[in-house]
């Protein structure tokens, strides 16, 4: 098996300085890794998880494949506590699953991964940040965020963030030969582009495409709510139909920004259209896609939220 350092692909400069802040004993105990979904932050955070508990390390290296090291891979090493959200939340109860790891009577280093840390609610917040001050030396919290500024601003200030950026189209390509309309919407996201290249999301893609149709009123007819049920009932379909939505608005923000160098496809010429529109107000539709991804990702009325999205993007009621 090969080091999971060695896996990820870009974000050298950060590689290279928390592998070295590590083997040189000045890794900051918390650190927090912003940046946009999909990129390689949680892998990048893992590998050096590997580097800390590798039992065969050779010239400051974690060999990939050791029991340790593999343990690592799989996630279930017993010295690292991974906390994720439930229903896009992470509550006090998994804060409290934090204490009582640290609690266990071992004399080796720990590690506590916390995916999506800008989904952590204040009560949790205020116990990770009781568990920062209470934790033993060689204690180690990594904390993975596509949001920086949606943590609280006391964890901010106790732990050292690193910034990743989106990968390049190249390499995106490294990865897997992706068609040029995915490179382009992929947003520099390995998930995002893997999720396009789905047939499934084809599909998905073109009924979006004639909904945009619909809602900027080149159709004759309203946005027919009910035709999306087939959709909004299916948790991958309605991610993909979240995915494109969002790609929409984000388009058309680059464009009423001035950009002019995006590629020719009808998706594009749409998001123009929109950008060339001032009654629609664009940001604010940004908070409502979001929104919308939550209702549907905590099994709210799906029907519901998705009309909710359409009275808080639209001037006027489209919906039937």
């Amino acid at each position: 098996m090969a080091r999971l350092i060695d896996t990820v692909v870009s974000h050298e400069v950060q590689k290279t300085h928390l592998l070295g802040a590590y083997h040189k004993g000045r890794l900051h105990p918390v650190q927090i890794f912003s940046g946009p979904s999909g990129i390689g932050k949680k892998q990048i955070a893992l590998a050096l998880v590997q580097e800390i508990f590798c039992q065969n390390a050779h010239l400051g290296k974690a060999c990939g494949s050791c029991p340790q090291c593999l343990k690592v891979e799989h996630e279930q090493h017993e010295n690292l506590k991974i906390i994720k959200p439930e229903k896009s939340v992470i509550k006090i109860e998994k804060a409290r699953e934090i204490i009582s790891f640290l609690g266990l009577k071992d004399t080796h280093e720990k590690v506590i991964l916390v995916d999506d840390a800008h989904l952590l609610n204040r009560q949790a917040s205020n116990s990770l940040l009781k568990s920062f001050e209470e934790s033993a030396d060689r204690v180690y919290f990594l904390l993975i965020t596509n949001s920086l500024q949606a943590l609280l601003p006391t964890i901010r200030s106790r732990g050292q963030s690193i910034r990743f950026s989106p990968l390049s189209n190249e390499d995106l390509l490294k990865i897997k030969p992706f068609d040029p309309w995915v490179l382009e919407e992929a947003g520099g996201s390995v998930t995002t582009a893997m999720e396009l290249q789905e047939e499934s999301f084809q599909e998905v893609r073109n009924k979006t495409i004639k909904f945009f149709l619909d809602w900027i009123g080149r159709s004759s007819s309203p946005v027919d709510v009910a035709s999306f049920k087939d959709i909004l009932g299916d948790r991958e379909r309605s991610r993909h139909f979240i995915l494109t939505i969002q790609f929409f608005i984000n388009r058309a923000l680059h464009f009423r920004s001035g950009a002019s160098h995006l590629a020719q496809n009808e998706l594009n010429e749409l998001s123009l259209e929109l950008a060339q529109n001032p009654q629609y107000d664009l940001s604010s539709w940004v908070v409502s896609s979001i929104q919308l991804d939550r209702d549907l990702q905590e099994n709210v009325d799906n029907i519901l939220s998705f009309e909710n999205f359409l009275i808080d993007v639209s001037p006027n009621n489209i919906c039937r």
